[in-house]
């Protein structure tokens, strides 16, 4: 990790959010059920739909509907040549194995496994297994061990290693792995996501090559191929549905519920399984297993998952719905156990694959001894021993450098309104709500509502007196992580003649959700908490956090502006200084900004081996569009960046 790097962690920690000496959020259930919302009303209006369908021509025209959807979502290269070798074989007697490493994309290699039966025989059936978020990818005990058991009911099993897992670690520092797979999963979707693409997208066109080399061994029938993987796999199981038509029979463990059910429960989801555009489509997670139908499905859940096994048993109706009209066979387990692939639901899943696959049901799994770990290594413990391959964050630094490059020498602000597709909300519509005393100060509130009622931000005026009105003279308007610190802003320090505002923006302050917290705390920086969360649900309904910060500003300004306030200056520290760079450049009415600390450029974080900036800064593909330099630049001396506090 280089320096600038170790530097820009450290100031994260240091800028981890405290809530003691916190105001109450008073809006605390606002974000959480303005995205359970907009997941019930697309749910309602999907349900509609579905409830049409009452035979093949309809079910046929849903389905078609679905998959034009899908595909605006699933973007994939070319297809290149799988270079595909095999790096070792062994002989366990009731099955082999062997080791194999193919190409994805040019110099992209990906790390697999082949199991086979006892025998050299031709016309297998086939099941391309799919790791979930288990560090060990292909190597993982549970995994091996349902390898081996279908090898052995005579099944060619291919296992790959996804990104950053097994042999496919990617974060690596003198030689050692660093971080947790999940978490660097995390920065590189942040980092794909700058750049205009989606992790979990990378992650199908895998499993997609991972396909096309089973249909190149001679030992395999092409048409009996299934597909299974349990929770990361899971969720990578369906998508593959969605993405090709080849899998015979899918069956996807501890993933599948609906996006209603995850937002209402408040369950943050890993990069890879966050859906740009989802839910704007209309679409909700039974719809890609629906895409390629007709098809066998088996959907596995587990009644003690936080995958909702409520949303399992929905999903199932939805998709029987659809497929079995058209043809297909669709069924549902729900296992006692709670996540994970227990042997209940992998004896669930050897009953589906032998049925439909091979012709004769068997669901035993016989008693296993599992070779050593290191026998599965197909690239000597790492891709980093193949010559001439690339790390995906180093792809994506390449991707930011080009986009960058390419980027037209048009208005920088121009730009940045189309991308974030902003229109100027105007003077809003406000609430004067209770005041409060602190540290001889009273804090005045104001809250900010959109156009449709919803309270948006929170104003605070600081001051000796309470006001229920604004004042003409200069202002002043922190925005940062700590305005819910009321003790801090009380003793904010402010020339004379000025009045001093804080604003608490969307998910900050007032409005900081009251669930949504990882079980370690509430820490804002946390990769899995809250700002995390609902930056994601912004990235899947198009309704960006960062945009609606951007416009909570520029709306605040307005206010002041509106009631007399001159010479106004916006003062931000902390992920506030995103969207208040972004405020400041669309908006003539704030006269100065202030930002706390630098601000690292789009580019430099895509090409980072980790990053730390917060998903809610992010607007998909901004790389190839502005840049933060571009935006500085086109406020001229209007742009004052002070040293870190």
């Amino acid at each position: 990790m280089s320096a600038r790097a170790k530097s820009r962690v450290s100031v994260a920690i240091a800028m981890a959010l405290t809530f003691g000496a916190a105001a109450e959020s008073r809006y605390g259930d606002i974000v959480n059920e303005h995205f359970v919302r907009i997941a019930r009303e697309n749910a309602n209006r999907r349900n509609a739909v579905l409830d049409d369908v009452n035979g093949e021509r309809s079910a046929k025209n849903y389905r078609d509907s679905v998959q034009r959807k899908l595909d605006g979502l699933f973007r994939f290269p070319e297809r290149t040549s799988l270079d595909a070798r095999t790096t070792f074989k062994r002989d366990y007697g009731k099955f082999s194995v062997e080791g194999i490493v193919f190409f994805s994309r040019p110099g992209y290699p990906v790390t697999a496994n082949l199991y086979l039966p006892a025998g050299k025989r031709d016309g297998l059936p086939a099941v391309l297994f799919l790791c979930g978020h288990a560090a060990e990818g292909k190597a993982c005990d549970t995994y091996r061990t349902a390898c081996i058991a279908l090898a052995m009911k005579g099944f060619a099993v291919l296992i790959v290693d996804p990104v950053e897992q097994g042999e496919r670690r990617q974060m690596i520092v003198d030689g050692n792995s660093v971080g947790t797979c999940t978490r660097n999963h995390n920065s590189l979707g942040k980092q794909l996501c700058i750049v205009g693409e989606w992790l979990g997208a990378w992650r199908t066109w895998d499993a997609v090559r991972a396909l096309d080399y089973l249909e190149t061994r001679p030992e395999i029938d092409s048409l009996r191929i299934g597909v299974t993987g349990c929770s990361g796999g899971g969720t990578l199981t369906a998508f593959l549905a969605a993405a090709d038509n080849r899998p015979a029979a899918v069956a996807p463990c501890c993933y599948i519920t609906s996006w209603r059910r995850n937002i209402a429960n408040e369950l943050p989801v890993d990069m890879e399984q966050v859906v740009p555009g989802a839910l704007e489509a209309g679409l909700e997670i039974p719809d890609l297993l629906i895409a390629k139908a007709p098809r066998k499905t088996l959907i596995i859940g587990q009644r003690n998952d936080f995958f909702d096994a409520r949303g399992a048993t929905e999903a199932f109706s939805d998709v029987a719905a659809v497929n079995d009209r058209l043809g297909g066979e669709t069924e549902l387990f729900i296992g006692p156990d709670a996540h994970g692939y227990s042997p209940a639901a992998r004896k669930a899943m050897y009953s589906f694959m032998t049925r439909m696959l091979n012709g004769r049901e068997d669901a035993s799994e016989p008693e296993i001894a599992l070779p050593p770990k290191q026998d599965t290594y197909a690239a000597k413990g790492n891709v980093s021993s193949i010559a001439g391959q690339k790390f995906l964050w180093q792809i994506s630094g390449e991707m930011a450098a080009k986009l960058a490059g390419g980027r037209k020498s048009e208005d920088p602000v121009a730009a940045l309104r189309k991308i974030l597709g902003f229109v100027d909300p105007g003077v809003p519509e406000y609430r004067n709500v209770p005041h409060s005393m602190v540290s001889g100060k009273i804090i005045s509130r104001y809250a900010l509502e959109s156009p449709d009622g919803e309270i948006e931000c929170v104003l605070k005026r600081v001051d000796q007196g309470g006001f229920f009105h604004f004042t003409a003279e200069p202002a002043i308007l922190y925005v940062g992580d700590d305005t819910g610190n009321e003790e801090k802003i009380a003793n904010l320090q402010v020339a004379n003649g000025t009045t001093t505002f804080v604003l608490d923006l969307w998910g900050t302050g007032e409005l900081t959700p009251n669930g949504s917290s990882p079980l370690q705390g509430r820490n804002l920086e946390d990769q899995y908490g809250f700002d995390y969360h609902y930056a994601s649900l912004g990235l899947m309904s198009g309704d960006l956090i960062v945009a609606k910060r951007v416009r909570g500003i520029v709306a605040a300004v307005n206010l002041l502006a509106a009631n007399g306030a001159r010479k106004i200056k916006v003062v931000a520290s902390g992920r506030a200084r995103i969207p208040a760079i972004m405020a400041a450049a669309l908006s003539d009415r704030i006269d100065s900004i202030e930002i706390q600390g630098s601000v690292p450029s789009f580019a430099a974080e895509a090409s980072e081996m980790t990053t730390e900036f917060p998903l809610s800064c992010i607007v998909p593909s901004i790389v190839g569009t502005v840049e933060i330099d571009d935006l500085m630049r086109a406020m001229g001396k209007k742009a004052l960046v002070s040293p870190q506090e």
